[in-house]
């Protein structure tokens, strides 16, 4: 009887370890991501229903509002060499979505149609007025979204809008969605897909045409922004993996009523420029713009170009 219990307690001190460790992998994360943050950040916060939202305000002029893609360590900072030359002739609102950068990441579901919702009600509670919006990558679906449902956005610039087939969420995807959400085995998934290495990495392979126009330190803010609330910005990865943020861009943007401009890299590979030619048979009334020897990131591999096109359509 006394070996048998040793050997329960000795089976039930295995997972008990296991979960030790994952957790100090966790924390060792955290530390190493705010270790140099700058504990000075003085960006403005919107009161949102769902949390509290990070945005900075730059420039004068009719407001626009720069939305990042949803890529996992995506934050205001993927803006900010292109907002400074746009703030030199509008009101440049750029944000931090919910769920990334410094932004609240509240547990919650994280689609298409709740982003749509959130930058109404930024334009309409703290704007005020109508806007121009651009948005990149994963973050255009929302932005068509809203442009179609709400009337808050008078112009739209997207930057490669990522899906094109009508995203269903599986069973098998709400179960991997939970396990990804756990508190511990959920967060060390996320944090081993974050690490400052693996970050790097996927913007290294995806974002960029030429290595050389990898900024150091825009990583290391994405490897700040993708741990800013500890292991919460998980809740956002598991929804971006488990397809509760796609949609089907083509029907909408064809029923737009708004000026509408739709950015490539050339070189894109993750969503090749193929696309772009599949949405302009189905949307030919939109301008289209290449940018050449750029993938992901246009707006950062050639920011001083893009300001000036994007200019030049909102102007």
């Amino acid at each position: 009887m006394k070996k048998l219990s040793k050997g329960l307690l000795a089976a039930a001190a295995v997972p008990a370890a296991l979960t030790g460790i994952i957790a100090l992998f966790n924390k060792a994360i955290y530390v190493k991501a705010n270790k140099n943050s700058d504990s000075s950040y003085n960006n403005e916060t919107y009161c949102w229903k769902y949390g509290n939202v990070n945005y900075e305000k730059t420039g004068s002029g009719q407001p626009l509002i720069l939305i990042h893609s949803l890529y996992a360590g995506s934050s205001l900072a993927e803006w900010k060499k292109t907002a400074k030359s746009l703030s030199k002739f509008y009101t440049v609102y750029n944000i931090d979505l919910p769920g990334y950068g410094h932004s609240e990441k509240p547990k919650m579901t994280y689609a298409a149609f709740t982003y749509a919702a959130f930058l109404n009600d930024f334009a309409t509670d703290v704007i005020k007025k109508p806007v121009f919006l651009i948005a990149a990558n994963g973050s255009s679906e929302a932005a068509v979204m809203s442009a179609k449902n709400y009337e808050t956005i008078e112009k739209l610039m997207v930057v490669s809008p990522q899906t094109f087939e009508t995203g269903i969420v599986k069973k098998a995807n709400k179960l991997k969605r939970f396990l990804m959400e756990l508190p511990v085995f959920g967060t060390a998934f996320y944090n081993l897909n974050t690490t400052h290495l693996a970050l790097k990495k996927n913007i290294s392979d995806y974002g960029f045409f030429a290595k050389e126009n990898i900024d150091n330190d825009f990583i290391d803010e994405c490897f700040k922004a993708a741990h800013s609330e500890k292991g919460s910005a998980r809740y956002a990865f598991a929804a971006l993996l488990t397809d509760y943020m796609d949609m089907d861009v083509r029907n909408i943007m064809s029923k737009l009523e708004i000026p509408c401009a739709v950015c490539w890299g050339e070189e894109n590979t993750r969503n090749p420029i193929k696309n772009m030619e599949k949405l302009e048979e189905i949307v030919p009334n939109a301008q289209y713009l290449i940018f050449e020897k750029t993938k992901a990131y246009p707006h950062i591999e050639n920011a001083a170009e893009f300001a000036n096109e994007a200019h030049a359509f909102f102007n």
